[in-house]
């Protein structure tokens, strides 16, 4: 590289990503960007003084992704008080030193993702008070320590996902005014305390999805602005009937994600109070039953997705109160009779997915007073004979799938005189 471009004093950004660097570059002292991702820089070969370099103290953006870091020791980003995002993802970090980053009293953007971090989190990121997104996706971390987070009171957003840990402990997140989203899918995490979450009075959006977690207590009391909780691919099994359900203080909740679980049956007072709840998931569950007015006055749900459960039998009573769902995925139930009756409350009922359910009749499938029904798919069923079906006159369906069944004879479908796609 030509000497001078080493010495710039009018430089403010360096873009060398995606070359052969294994250095760092210094002496420019009016640089504010510097990019030097997917270089070769190493702990072996880099010459550690430039990044201490007192001349590049103007210094707001640091990128060194991609490159061959193993780790970071204290000292190493000491002169750089004006930083504000650092980015270290892709690297092969398995060692932080407590106190590494307190220099970066400013930073704000901190990504780390992708490395082998093993160590927790205690001590690393306690005292940078001006963060707002802190990234550790992608590690080996297996603890987050008890308060560790509670004094970056500007953080937004937090990433832990794919990474080890087996617990969140009292306060692994509180005091956190200005937090709305927290990732942690993809971990272990079996045990979640009561107080785990606490004081996060803006928190909207709670990703524990492929974890190992089975709820025996009440972890989201105290998420009273939460919009959005996905705890899909979980060990989330029956909850008691003598127990309050985990999810009755989330009154602002809109999308509840409990697909992939262990569920059997779903009890009366599991989903009371969620009365803004939009999208609700079960599917691929071990679900055979659903008690009357389980979804009683849950007037804003417009998507309930059941498919792949073990329902058998589907009325009207079972999901009574949904006057606003639009769209109803039953498919892949082994269910032997279906009888939905807009009387129930599924006036605005638009789409009804039966793929997959394997009835052999069309008798047996009693659809009336739904106004809106525009789509029925029946998908992969059993169905032999098209005909005169009286429970399907009353309503409205302009398309209706019936591809890949064992139909043989087609009469009286005239009688759907609505249908314009079969």
């Amino acid at each position: 590289m030509c000497h001078s471009v080493y010495y710039g004093s009018q430089i403010t950004r360096s873009q060398f990503g995606s070359n052969n660097l294994a250095r760092a570059v210094g002496r420019l002292p009016a640089l504010k960007t510097v990019t030097l991702d997917y270089n070769t820089i190493g702990n072996n070969n880099i010459d550690i003084k430039l990044l201490i370099n007192k001349n590049i103290t103007s210094l707001v953006i640091m990128d060194l992704s991609g490159n061959s870091l193993t780790s970071l020791g204290q000292g190493t980003f000491q002169n750089y008080q004006m930083l504000q995002t650092l980015k270290i993802t892709g690297n092969q970090i398995d060692e932080i030193e407590n106190g590494t980053f307190k220099p970066l009293k400013q930073l704000q953007l901190l990504k780390l993702s992708y490395n082998q971090f093993t160590g927790d989190t205690d001590g690393l990121i306690k005292n940078l008070r001006f963060l707002s997104e802190i990234n550790f996706d992608n590690n080996n971390i297996t603890v987050l320590g008890k308060n560790e987070l509670s004094n970056l009171t500007n953080v937004v957003i937090i990433s832990l996902a794919n990474n080890a840990i087996k617990s969140l402990v009292k306060c692994s997140f509180c005091h956190l005014p200005n937090l709305t989203e927290i990732s942690l899918q993809n971990n272990i995490i079996s045990d979640i305390a009561e107080d785990a979450f606490y004081n996060l009075p803006n928190l909207s959006k709670l990703k524990l999805s492929k974890n190992n977690i089975a709820i025996k207590n009440q972890p989201f009391e105290a998420l009273q602005s939460l919009k959005e909780l996905y705890l899909d691919l979980n060990s989330v099994g029956n909850f008691s009937n003598k127990g309050l359900s985990p999810f009755r203080n989330l009154k602002k909740l809109e999308v509840l994600d409990l697909s992939g679980n262990n569920i059997q049956f779903l009890e009366k007072r599991l989903f009371w109070g969620l009365r803004n709840l939009k999208y609700l998931f079960l599917a691929d569950n071990f679900i055979f039953d659903i008690l009357p007015d389980t979804f009683q006055s849950m007037d804003a749900l417009i998507h309930l997705r059941l498919e792949q459960n073990l329902i058998e039998k589907i009325t009207g009573n079972q999901i009574r109160g949904l006057t606003n769902l639009q769209h109803l995925n039953l498919a892949s139930n082994p269910a032997k009779m279906i009888e939905l009756d807009g009387l129930n409350g599924l006036n605005n009922l638009e789409t009804l997915d039966l793929r997959g359910i394997y009835l052999d009749r069309l008798d047996k499938l009693k659809i009336s007073q739904i106004p809106n029904l525009k789509k029925l798919n029946m998908y992969r069923n059993k169905i032999k004979i098209v005909e005169y079906t009286p429970g399907l006159i009353s309503t409205n369906i302009t398309i209706v799938d019936l591809s890949f069944n064992s139909i043989s004879v087609v009469k009286g479908f005239n009688l759907l005189n609505s249908v314009r796609t079969l």
